[in-house]
Parts: C-alpha cells; sequence; structure tokens
C-alpha cells in the first residue's frame, strides 16, 4: 500500500516537472538550419507590443473609359494613341509610327467614370464595409483592435497589434473579395459572388512535392451554372483537324488567378486551383507566404465583398509606452517573490511544503500554456489578472496545507479546506465572469480560477493526502 502511495507521487511529480519543462522553456525542434519552439508563442496587446495604425479612404480615383461607335469599351493596353484626321476618315496612330484603322480602335465617346459611383458612397455602406473588414480581422485571429468610422466621408481608422501578421492584415484590408467567371475572350461576366457558397485554402502533397490550392466550393445556382460552363467552354476539334479552345479567366478583385478550359464536366459544384510552384519542403518560407496569402484571400470572399472600394492611407507603427526592459524587470520581480513565498512553504510546512510547492508550480505551467492556447490577448490588465490568479491559488494552497497538517482524517480535513476556498473565490468568479468579454483581464481570470479548482482538487489533493 505504501509503494502505491510513493508511485503515485513520483508519477505526479515527474508530470508536473515534464510539464513545468514544456512551459517555461518549450519544445525546440531543428528548422532550416535554426531552432523553432513548437509551443505557441503568448499573444501581446498593443499596450506591450506597440500597434500599427492603418487609415483606410474611399477611393475617389476617376477613370477614362473610352467607347466606339458600338458602345463597346475600348481597352487601354498601356500604348499612347493619337488621333490624327485622313482623306480616308480618322485613323489612330500609335507612337510605333504604324496605323491602326480597325474600327474597335476609333474612340467615339469619352465617359468619365468614378471608382465608386456617387449613390453608393451612404452611411449603410460604410457601416456595412466596416463590419464586413471586422469579420475579416476576427477570422484572420486578430481580435485585439479597434476602429473607427467617420460616418460622413466613410474613412476608416484601424488599429492592430505589431507582430509578424500585421502586413498581411493590413494588405487584406483594402481587398474589395469580388469574384469573378468571365469568358476569356468577350470578358462577359459568368459568375460572380453570389454563386459562390465559401472558398478555403489549404496545402496539398503531389507528386513533386507540396502545393498551395484554392479550393471554390459554389451553392445551388453556382452549381448549375458551373455544370452548365464546363460543357460549354472546351477545346473543340472541327472536321480539318482544327482545334480551338474556348476558355474561362477566373479573377479576384480584378487580377487573374488562371485562364482555362474544361475536359471534363463538373457537377459537384466544386473548383481547385493550384497557386504557385511545388516545393519539395512543406515548411519553406516560400510555401508558408503563399499559403497565408491564399488563407487571407479565401478570408476576404467569405466576408463577403465589400460595397466600396478603399485604397490605404495612413499607415505607420506606433510604439508602445511600456518598454521590453521594464515588462523584463517585472517578470524577474515576480519570480523573485514566488521564490520567497515557496521557501516559506517548505520551511514551515516541511515535506507536505515541498509537495504543496511542486504542485503549486504545476498550477502556474498549466495556466500559463492554457494561456498561449485560448487565444488570450495579454495586456497590462491581464499581466494583473496573472499576478492575482497565482497569488489565490497561492493562498488555497496554504489552506489546504493547514487543514491537512494536523488533520487524522485527511479527507474530511480537505472538506472543510473546500468550503474555505469557495467562499474566497465567490467575488473572484463574479468578476471573472463580468469581465470575461470585455478586456484580457476577465479571460485570464476565468482560466486562472477555473483552472485553479479543478488542478487542486485533482493533483494537489491527491497529492497531498497520499502523502499524508
Amino acid at each position: 500500500m505504501k509503494r502505491n502511495r510513493i508511485l503515485k507521487i513520483v508519477v505526479i511529480t515527474l508530470l508536473i516537472i515534464l510539464l513545468s519543462i514544456i512551459s517555461f522553456g518549450g519544445i525546440f525542434v531543428e528548422d532550416r538550419n535554426t531552432m523553432k519552439n513548437l509551443v505557441a508563442d503568448y499573444k501581446l496587446s498593443r499596450e506591450l507590443t506597440g500597434s500599427r495604425r492603418v487609415e483606410l479612404n474611399v477611393d475617389k480615383t476617376v477613370n477614362t473609359v473610352n467607347f466606339d461607335a458600338d458602345g463597346n469599351v475600348i481597352e487601354d493596353d498601356g500604348t499612347s494613341q493619337n488621333t490624327t484626321t485622313t482623306e480616308e476618315g480618322t485613323d489612330t496612330t500609335t507612337t510605333d509610327g504604324s496605323t491602326d484603322t480597325s474600327e474597335q480602335s476609333k474612340i467615339a465617346s469619352t465617359e468619365e467614370v468614378p471608382v465608386n459611383r456617387e449613390e453608393v458612397l451612404t452611411i449603410e455602406n460604410y457601416k456595412k464595409s466596416k463590419s464586413i473588414l471586422e469579420k475579416r480581422l476576427q477570422d484572420m485571429g486578430a481580435n485585439d483592435y479597434t476602429v473607427r468610422l467617420n460616418e460622413e466621408n466613410g474613412t476608416m481608422l484601424f488599429e492592430v497589434p505589431e507582430d509578424e501578421n500585421t502586413d498581411l492584415l493590413v494588405s487584406q484590408l483594402s481587398k474589395k473579395g469580388e469574384f469573378k467567371i468571365l469568358d476569356a475572350d468577350t470578358e462577359e461576366i459568368l459568375m460572380t459572388n453570389e454563386h459562390l457558397d465559401s472558398t478555403t485554402g489549404g496545402i496539398q502533397q503531389v507528386s513533386t512535392g507540396y502545393v498551395v490550392v484554392m479550393q471554390f466550393r459554389f451553392n445551388k445556382n453556382g452549381t448549375e451554372k458551373l455544370k452548365e460552363i464546363t460543357n460549354t467552354y472546351v477545346e473543340t476539334e472541327d472536321a480539318d483537324g482544327n482545334k480551338t479552345s474556348k476558355k474561362i479567366s477566373i479573377q479576384l478583385d480584378g487580377e487573374e488567378l488562371v485562364s482555362t478550359d474544361f475536359d471534363n464536366e463538373i457537377s459537384n459544384g466544386v473548383i481547385q486551383l493550384t497557386i504557385g510552384s511545388a516545393v519539395t519542403d512543406i515548411n519553406s518560407e516560400e510555401l508558408q507566404n503563399n499559403y497565408m496569402s491564399v488563407v487571407a484571400d479565401a478570408e476576404a470572399l467569405n466576408t463577403g465583398k465589400l460595397p466600396i472600394v478603399y485604397t490605404v492611407g495612413q499607415n505607420r507603427y506606433v510604439t508602445s509606452n511600456i518598454s521590453e526592459e521594464t515588462i523584463r524587470v517585472a517578470i524577474y520581480v515576480s519570480i523573485g517573490m514566488i521564490a520567497v513565498a515557496l521557501l516559506y512553504l517548505v520551511i514551515r510546512y516541511k515535506k507536505l511544503g515541498i509537495l504543496g510547492s511542486i504542485a503549486f508550480i504545476g498550477y502556474v505551467a498549466l495556466l500559463l500554456i492554457v494561456v498561449r492556447y485560448t487565444n488570450v490577448s495579454i495586456s497590462v490588465a491581464g499581466m494583473f489578472a496573472l499576478l492575482l490568479s497565482i497569488i489565490l491559488n497561492y493562498i488555497i494552497t496554504i489552506i489546504i496545507l493547514n487543514h491537512l497538517k494536523k488533520a487524522d482524517n485527511e479527507k474530511l480535513a480537505f472538506g472543510k479546506a473546500v468550503d474555505k476556498i469557495i467562499m474566497m473565490i465567490i467575488p473572484a468568479c463574479i468578476i471573472a465572469i463580468v469581465f470575461t468579454f470585455a478586456n484580457s483581464f476577465g479571460m485570464v481570470m476565468f482560466w486562472g480560477l477555473t483552472i485553479s479548482v479543478l488542478y487542486n482538487y485533482i493533483v494537489t489533493r491527491t497529492l497531498l493526502i497520499e502523502k499524508k
């Protein structure tokens, strides 16, 4: 019986040591000649990391659109053209001196077309754009942000934390999220966002390595339309053996992703595109950057098309008022205080104090891991909540040790300790619940109290009662 108790204490102690190594040190593996920590980093708020302030302005660009005699738009291919009058009529002479007499090139009328027409510049569309962009930020993991909307001119000012994903977030703010499938020759619009159900990005293994893929899944109407398109835009061959290919162009925000025809009918409503070339290393920077970009584009489509086109104006970094040195000193002071507190437990409670200290360290390690993986953005208030949770758990440990120190019935003594603990943490629970969805203080306190209750009942209780 005694051997079983010793074995149980040893196993629990070793598990706590392993948990502490992972939490305080990490798990490192070699990645491209560097050591990479597999344990997630802490998510720090703008107060601690600094922030990026991005201003989005309504695009005021006005484009000059030329039309021919039939009302067709004359595309600008980048070649400047000068119009002259000859005896044969109006010819268009290009910069290289050649003369283009095609009817398509003759400009019959010109119209100034704004990127954002006056009728779309409404408060409703400003608010809708704000809502869509907030959803994009949330889907990409940016929970700690603020956004202010000027309802008079539609200008939006975003402030997001500065980290490795900030540039990607900023690039997505100005994307309209417009999806089109067009006839590659006539540019007739065949499908739009209204036909989409969802878009996803992923990494797929192929014979030559790994590639990034973008998958479009269409709704019921889109599935029927896609089925029709895949039976129309195919390669045909006439009686003389001449082959003709009728192609579509898949575009995102006016940029072509692919131009293709189809060999087979697509009846399941899914198109999957390969973005970029294959690489042999799944952890390569090129592949991961490409993947993140595709995921961001997919989120832009899933959150809906912006009713207004925006451009990025101000884009600047704002430093934090709290230096890294200040944070480092605060951490060292906290570690020193904890070390003194644990030494007190050992001196006062002897062997029980040693096991109580081990259990306490395990609680801190577990709390820090949970905070990393629960998407909690730690601010100054969150750091205070961490310290407060640790102090509360230390007091709980003392209460348990006091009741077990001279008790004859350990289980009864632990029950009395629990009664006292419950009365102590009820006010803290109320505060945590009230502030849970308000800021990081509430979230950290919620997890701190939840883990404390479960951990002490399962681990601390087992460890100390077995010792008695």
